[in-house]
């Protein structure tokens, strides 16, 4: 596939003599047959060429490789190193298509809308081991965020929410977590079928982002009804 680019540069200046603790240099964005990189202006001359020479495959391992590479000598340059954690694997995002079976695929019996289970100081998941999920429940409910819970027993094992930092108001992403004690019995699913069926009846998109490499969870969005829209990959790195 040839891609038609389009390039957003951001002055770099101002955000290395700022000394944020973690910065994004390069990111990649496929829809359709486009292509959108936004890069910092130091890095905009590595970014065009990383184009240059790939000019179809720019998700393979090979592609990802190179720019990561470019990209480490950029940011030695700066006093910064990219995340060590981070592998050269894209991640894919997907669209809601609305299949009109999401309420079939939800559990009735264990999947919960969070705010009608939640009573401040009361609630189950407050108690010792009640929530073994690693988001911060009260919070969401605090900040009116909406999120699917599996109940089993007096404990929370798998919840479906939004991403805070979704920048787009008619856009949700919603992202998903199960314990790893009680994955593979169709709680994400479940969870996520729910939210998609609440964000569509507010009148918003749902999408849902998960690493290429990550096969469960993409089977998730699969079997929920999403379907992929596009691809994305980014350098994030850290101040030494």
């Amino acid at each position: 596939m040839r891609w038609l680019d389009s390039f957003v540069t951001e002055d770099e200046k101002e955000i290395f003599d700022a000394e944020y603790p973690a910065v994004v240099p390069f990111l990649m964005e496929e829809y359709g047959n486009e292509c959108r990189f936004e890069v910092y202006s130091g890095f905009e001359r590595s970014a065009r060429r990383f184009a240059s020479e790939f000019p179809e495959e720019r998700f393979s391992e090979e592609a990802l490789g190179k720019i990561c590479a470019y990209s480490d000598e950029y940011l030695a340059e700066r006093g910064y190193s990219r995340d060590k954690k981070q592998t050269a694997s894209f991640y894919i995002r997907y669209e809601f298509t609305g299949s009109g079976r999401l309420l079939s695929l939800c559990l009735s019996d264990t999947t919960f809308f969070l705010s009608d289970i939640y009573a401040p100081g009361q609630s189950l998941f407050m108690k010792k081991g009640g929530n073994i999920t690693t988001f911060n429940l009260p919070s969401l409910v605090k900040k009116g965020i909406p999120a699917f819970v599996t109940l089993c027993g007096d404990r929370i094992v798998s919840i479906a929410t939004v991403n805070e930092t979704e920048e787009e108001k008619n856009i949700l992403e919603i992202t998903v977590e199960t314990a790893p004690a009680f994955r593979k019995r169709g709680y994400a699913v479940s969870n996520t079928a729910a939210l998609a069926d609440y964000i569509q009846k507010l009148g918003k998109k749902a999408v849902y982002c998960c690493r290429a490499t990550n096969l469960s969870s993409r089977k998730v969005a699969e079997h929920c009804g999403f379907e992929k829209s596009g691809r994305f990959f980014a350098v994030s790195a850290y101040r030494d």
